[in-house]
Parts: structure tokens; C-alpha cells; sequence
């Protein structure tokens, strides 16, 4: 059952995990990247709320990277866009 934040996290990374290899087989569908970057954008807000400011970091590196490869690769669909930018303002708020 969800609502706890370490089981909330814990449901977090196994996700990161999958889409992490959905990525590395080389996923590219706009649902599947903007689901990526909700996933993050979840764990870093998570992670936030756990006091873990350190690992809210990382996470949010990480995710920004697959963001910026998004874009990168000419990622258009609002949606994903939209993920882009809440997980750099997610990013953002540990270091304010």
C-alpha cells in the first residue's frame, strides 16, 4: 500500500528501473518518455520529503539527462515538455 513515503519511494525506484531499460532498448514514444520524467519528477519530490536532499540531487541529475535527450532528439509533445520543466523545477528547489 502506497501513502507511506519510503514505500512511495521504494515503488519509485523499481519504476525508475524499468524505464531505465525500456530507455536503454531504445523506447522512444512520447507516452513512455513523459512517464520517465513523471517517475523522477515523483521520486526527487519523495526524496525531498524523506530530508534525503543529497540523493533528491542525483536523482534529478538524472533525470534532467534523459530531458535534455528528449529534447534533443526533437521531442516536441507537450506532455514531455511539461515533465522537463517540473523536474527542473523540482531540481531547483533543493539548492534554494
Amino acid at each position: 500500500q502506497l501513502g507511506q513515503p519510503n514505500e512511495e519511494l521504494d515503488t519509485y525506484q523499481r519504476g525508475l528501473k524499468h524505464a531505465e531499460a525500456f530507455l536503454s532498448d531504445g523506447e522512444t514514444t512520447s507516452g513512455v518518455r513523459e512517464q520517465v520524467l513523471q517517475l523522477y519528477v515523483n521520486a526527487v519530490g519523495t526524496l525531498e520529503q524523506l530530508g534525503q536532499v543529497d540523493k533528491a540531487v542525483e536523482t534529478a541529475q538524472r533525470g534532467l539527462k534523459h530531458a535534455e535527450a528528449f529534447l534533443s532528439d526533437g521531442e516536441t509533445t507537450s506532455g514531455v515538455r511539461e515533465q522537463v520543466l517540473q523536474l527542473y523545477v523540482n531540481a531547483a528547489m533543493p539548492l534554494s
